[in-house]
């Protein structure tokens, strides 16, 4: 991959002082960075998956769950300071860009010291949803398993988070949750009944509320750990990171279903060489435009942001058709 003079010239700033400081910690700044134009001015890729603005978002560190709002001109992911041992909470930080570049990396406002973690954007560009321990009523503890909460960035700041709810008025459970156009949720969860330890579900919107979790079944589910689904704004296809037998990762591959005419899911299919090179892979998402698909890759103990051209993803469905 080549870097603009101006990458490079930030990339080798953010090294520079992460070497000078040590394992020190530094105040977040908010100056512009020497870098313009929607996700962060990175050329696009193709369909080999290239780390996303390394030096900049993907470092030597654990970075995460990268998601672009408001037409690739605000970032939103997780970063983990180096030397942190306290994996249970993981900072979520904000990028956004002005008038005269981009701002750098800064903790969100919304997330407060509450265990927020596992976010994807929604089809209209602005809202984020993701699970959370927070409590339901403040100052209450913080609850044992996971619930679905939303955010929207608005008139430069963000609202404040909202709990999903079900038709019970009880909090909607689970994990790493994405939206169609129509409000269905679908997240994963080892809470309800399942093939596996942990399995794919949805919850459809039904008068503002959400209604019963549905497992999505055996072609997508299976007896091991599915995890971080992420589905299209129109249900066509869902992504889904699996252990099950077969993956070239060790661990976790990304599979793909598609959407039957029907409505059924068809059977899921890993997303070969490309995606899944050996090193297990979690959190995809698309971007709201549909132009591009991120995930992380997993080296050791770190966690690395890549992005590749989501076409690859109707291009696996051709290939499955011929």
């Amino acid at each position: 991959m080549v870097l603009s003079r101006a990458w490079r010239v930030v990339a080798f700033g953010m090294v520079l002082s992460s070497l000078l400081c040590g394992g020190c910690t530094q105040p977040e700044a908010t100056s512009a960075l020497e870098i313009s134009g929607p996700f962060l001015g990175m050329e696009s890729p193709g369909f080999i998956p290239e780390v996303f603005a390394p030096g900049v978002i993907s470092t030597e560190g654990y970075e995460g769950c990268a998601v672009f709002l408001d037409e690739g001109r605000v970032l939103v992911f997780n970063r983990l300071t180096q030397g942190l041992e306290d994996w249970t909470y993981i900072p979520i930080h904000m990028m956004r860009m002005g008038t005269d570049g981009w701002s750098s990396a800064t903790p969100v406002t919304f997330q407060d010291g509450h265990v927020d973690d596992n976010f994807t954007a929604a089809p209209e560009g602005r809202t984020v949803y993701f699970q959370s321990h927070r409590p339901r009523e403040s100052g209450d503890d913080q609850v044992q398993f996971a619930n679905i909460w939303r955010v929207t960035w608005e008139d430069g700041d963000w609202t404040e988070p909202e709990l999903m709810v079900t038709v019970d008025d009880e909090p909607l459970g689970g994990g790493y949750p994405s939206i169609t156009h129509d409000g269905t949720i679908y997240f994963m969860s080892g809470r309800y009944e399942s093939f596996g330890e942990h399995d794919i579900y949805r919850s459809q919107l039904v008068d503002g509320k959400y209604g019963p979790a549905e497992n999505l079944g055996p072609e997508v589910n299976s007896e091991h750990i599915e995890l971080d689904s992420f589905v299209a704004a129109d249900e066509s296809y869902l992504l889904l990171c699996s252990d099950r037998p077969g993956g070239r990762n060790g661990e976790y591959d990304l599979y793909v279903s598609f959407r039957n005419d029907d409505g059924s899911w068809g059977e899921a299919i890993n997303m070969g060489p490309e995606i899944n090179s050996g090193i297990p892979v979690s959190r995809p998402n698309v971007t709201p435009d549909g132009r591009f698909l991120f995930f992380c890759r997993h080296p050791g103990e770190t966690d690395t942001v890549y992005w590749v051209d989501a076409r690859i993803i109707e291009k696996l469905r051709a290939e499955g058709n011929e």
